[in-house]
């Protein structure tokens, strides 16, 4: 499954390096993930490879990933850039709820089915952004910003993030089905 991370990047300067920190993983894991690097560019691709090399050799597993607005309100991390790193992670090696376990997941014609909260709706649109906006909206046949089915009418779509902010309409059954398909069988397989 792919998994997005914020980021907090501080700028080097003056012969410092460019420095990286994940903070779901030193408050949520226990594992302080600090990474520099001379060229910016090779920032994002040194965070990923250490993120996947810990969890790879079980040093830790992947925690459930915080919003990046939720990270931007950390005060230690107060003025620093921020960014998303997006990585694979087999199951087995992720802290994560097991999406099974939700009823919204469920077709709407199963008795035990109920709507989907907000947070469900950001946990699946924000894990099926891996597969990048323009294919997502592609597969939800949103045509544009002024589509009334737009993701942003959902959520706050920003730099491949999304934020709920109980947006001005409910997201569409038949767009949720479609949603919770991708995120089933493509991101969390």
């Amino acid at each position: 499954m792919k998994i997005t991370y914020p980021i907090a990047i501080e700028h080097g300067g003056n012969g410092c390096a460019h420095g990286a920190v994940v903070p779901d993983f030193h408050y949520k894991a226990g594992c302080a993930i600090h990474v520099g690097a001379d060229e910016y560019e090779e920032l994002i691709p040194a965070v990923k490879e250490v993120i996947e090399d810990l969890i790879a050799h079980g040093d830790c597993k992947a925690p459930e990933p915080s919003t990046l607005e939720e990270c931007q309100s950390l005060p230690d991390f107060e003025g620093w850039e921020w960014n998303t790193v997006v990585i694979d992670v087999e199951a087995k090696n992720a802290d994560i709820p097991a999406p099974d376990m939700l009823d919204s997941y469920l077709p709407p014609d199963d008795p035990n089915y109920k709507a989907p909260t907000p947070a469900e709706i950001e946990h699946v649109i924000m894990r099926s952004l891996a597969l990048g906006t323009e294919e997502l909206g592609r597969r939800l046949g949103i045509t544009g910003r002024d589509d009334p089915n737009s993701l942003e009418l959902w959520g706050k779509v920003a730099n491949n993030f999304v934020s709920w902010t109980n947006g001005e309409r409910e997201i569409p059954e038949e767009k949720w089905q479609i949603l919770v398909s991708i995120y089933l069988n493509e991101v969390m397989a």
